[in-house]
């Protein structure tokens, strides 16, 4: 069955390491989707960094958004040096929340999945590095940080 594609060591007998994680929760658990998306996609790391010499402080954000429905899916550099930040929100709800970018930043802005200027009405930017919006069920947002000095 498949594709008539040769595949040399797809199918490797043999010992194999794996994690897997069981969380027991309530149907209604809020934390419930973003535990296991940390799980299964941890972050690989972590740039912005002023001093590349120097340690990332405890409890050091990339990025804080404050509902747990609303998870963060990815966070990619551009060519031009900045940041853009894929946010989605896992519920059927319409979700309202705040982010924070925790990198130097200039401003936060909607762009749309071409990197384009977009608008999602409700987001209000409080500082260069945050803002708060409201997503609806199931939407999708990206937000693109202009990052480094004025």
């Amino acid at each position: 069955a498949g594709p008539g594609l040769p595949t040399p060591g797809a199918q490797v007998p043999g010992r194999h390491r794996v994690e897997i994680s069981l969380r027991l929760h309530r149907d209604d658990d809020p934390r419930r989707i973003a535990e296991a998306h940390g799980f299964a996609f941890p972050p690989l790391a972590f740039p912005g960094v002023e001093d590349a010499d120097a340690g990332i402080a405890d409890g050091a954000q990339l990025v804080a958004v404050d509902d747990p429905q609303v998870l963060v899916s990815a966070v990619e550099p551009c060519e031009d040096g900045d940041a853009e930040l894929r946010l989605v929100n896992a519920s059927d709800d319409a979700r309202s929340f705040r982010v924070a970018w925790g990198a130097p930043a200039r401003s936060l802005r909607i762009v749309d999945l071409a990197g384009r200027d977009a608008t999602t009405p409700s987001f209000a930017p409080d500082r260069a590095d945050a803002g708060s919006m409201t997503l609806g069920p199931w939407q999708i947002v990206t937000v693109r940080t202009r990052v480094g000095p004025t």
